[in-house]
C-alpha cells in the first residue's frame, strides 16, 4: 500500500510540474511584447525595413505566437512631418502597442532642434495610456559628414529624457565596428546616407536584444547574409 501510496504521489507531483511548466511557458507567451511599430523614414523601411527583418529574427527564435511588427516609414520624413499626416495617427492609433519606436530625419536630428523633441513628446502623449514602451532609433552621420553624429546624440538622448524613452544607439555603435579590422563590413550603402543590407541587419538584431532582451548570436537568422558576417554582427549587437 506504501508503494501505490509513494507512486501515486510522484504521479501527482509530475503532473503539478507539467502544470506549472505550461503555466509558466503560457505566462512568458503573453508577457511577451508582440506588437511593434516603427516610425521614421528611409532609414527604417530600406532593405526590406527594420519591421520585417525583426520579424523574421521573432520566428528564428521558436515563438509560438504570430507578432505584429509593422512601420510607419515615408521618404525625408521628420517625426514632425508623422504628426501632420493622417494615415501615421492612424496607424499609431490602430491598436495597442507593446512598443513604439521613433525615428527622426537624420539631418533634422543633427541639428539637435527642440521641434523634435517636441514632436516626440506628443507621439509619446499618443500612447502613453497603454502603457507603450518607447525605443529611440539613433541613426547614423552620413559618410562624409562624421561631425553630424555630436547633434544626432543630442537630440535622442535629449528626446530620451524628455519622454522617459531608451536610445538604442545604432549609428554610433556602427561608427566603431566600422573602423575596426576583424572583418571586412560596410555599413554605408553608395549614396553615403542609407544602410547596405549589412547595417539594417545589425540595427535589427540591436532592437532584438533590446526588445525581446535576447541573444542575437544564439538566433540562426542571417538575412541571406554570409553565416561568418550575419554571426559577426549579431555578436556586436549584444
Amino acid at each position: 500500500m506504501t508503494v501505490v501510496f509513494t507512486l501515486l504521489f510522484c504521479s501527482c507531483n509530475a503532473q503539478n510540474d507539467d502544470n506549472n511548466a505550461s503555466e509558466d511557458k503560457g505566462k512568458e507567451i503573453e508577457s511577451a511584447p508582440e506588437a511593434i511599430l516603427f516610425i521614421g523614414n528611409s532609414h527604417t523601411y530600406y532593405n526590406q525595413g527594420l519591421a520585417t527583418h525583426l520579424l523574421e529574427f521573432r520566428k528564428n527564435d521558436g515563438s509560438e505566437l504570430e507578432p505584429v511588427i509593422q512601420e510607419v516609414a515615408k521618404g525625408g520624413y521628420s517625426l514632425e512631418d508623422h504628426l501632420n499626416d493622417p494615415s501615421s495617427l492612424s496607424k499609431i492609433n490602430e491598436r495597442n502597442w507593446d512598443y513604439v519606436i521613433f525615428q527622426e530625419n537624420t539631418s533634422v536630428a543633427a541639428e539637435a532642434l527642440e521641434s523634435t523633441t517636441d514632436a516626440m513628446i506628443v507621439l509619446a502623449d499618443m500612447v502613453a495610456q497603454n502603457n507603450t514602451e518607447i525605443l529611440l532609433f539613433m541613426t547614423w552621420p552620413y559618410k562624409e559628414r562624421p561631425e553630424m553624429l555630436n547633434g544626432i546624440k543630442k537630440t535622442y538622448e535629449s528626446g530620451a529624457k524628455a519622454i522617459n524613452a531608451t536610445v538604442v544607439p545604432v549609428g554610433e555603435d556602427w561608427t566603431a565596428i566600422d573602423t575596426e579590422t576583424e572583418i571586412d563590413v560596410e555599413f554605408y550603402d553608395a549614396d553615403g546616407v542609407h544602410a547596405t543590407l549589412e547595417g539594417t541587419f545589425y540595427a535589427s538584431a540591436k532592437f532584438y536584444k533590446a526588445i525581446y532582451g535576447k541573444t542575437p548570436s544564439q538566433n540562426p537568422y542571417t538575412a541571406g547574409l554570409h553565416t561568418s558576417i550575419a554571426n559577426y554582427l549579431k555578436s556586436k549587437a549584444e
